[in-house]
């Protein structure tokens, strides 16, 4: 059997596992968590090499019409997203159009500049959204979720159930995190979990 015979389609680890639906407290007349993945996305992590950092944002900004933000923070324009990830290191995210276009473009602009790393397949993206959803996070993360302390478009780089987790504040009510693939399961299963007594929904398909 040849390469050409499989086929190599993205596919979600979440495949054959989660299911649109209403779940949890039944008592709850509305659920106050919707979860879902966040769609496929490119992802990319760029860390500028040292003395380096102003002519890496330049390049960003060249490509992503989107300058480098400050610790604890993202910006975002027509669905990019530029959000600090560590110490010297920011993670780009854009739709996915076509798998590797974002790394290929950032890794030529960049070239001599910055570190640029295609973490495409190895992060997957949650969107937690709902009136409840900040205390669904609370009962396993340590950032403090207040929107005063973590406005919109804060981020941070965190753990949650043991499992490194880049957390962004999107939009009202409504967080995106991005976690190792080899996790997203679990990590699921935790939200789920963690959901069950405020009722969720999982909403199907566009």
């Amino acid at each position: 059997m040849s390469a050409l015979d499989y086929d190599l389609k993205p596919r979600s680890p979440l495949a054959g596992h989660v299911a649109p639906g209403r779940y949890g407290n039944p008592a709850v007349e509305t659920p106050g968590v919707r979860l879902g993945e966040l769609g496929p996305r490119e992802i990319a992590r760029v860390c500028p090499l040292h003395g380096k950092k102003q002519d890496t944002n330049a390049a960003v900004r060249k490509v992503c019409e989107l300058t480098l933000p400050a610790i604890g923070k993202s910006v975002e324009k027509d669905g990019v997203v530029v959000a600090w990830a560590a110490l010297d290191a920011w993670i780009v995210t854009a739709p996915a159009p076509g798998r590797g276009a974002l790394y290929q473009t950032l890794d030529e602009q960049c070239s001599g500049l910055a570190a640029v790393t295609d973490q495409s397949h190895g992060l997957t993206g949650f969107v937690i959204s709902g009136p409840k959803c900040r205390d669904v996070l609370a009962k396993g993360c340590a950032v403090d979720l207040d929107p005063v302390q973590f406005p919109v478009a804060a981020c941070a780089a965190t753990q949650m159930e043991h499992i490194p987790v880049h957390l962004r504040y999107a939009d009202d009510d409504t967080f995106e995190l991005l976690v190792p693939t080899s996790y997203a399961l679990s990590f699921w299963e935790f939200l789920a979990e963690m959901a069950l007594e405020f009722g969720y929904e999982v909403p199907g398909a566009d």
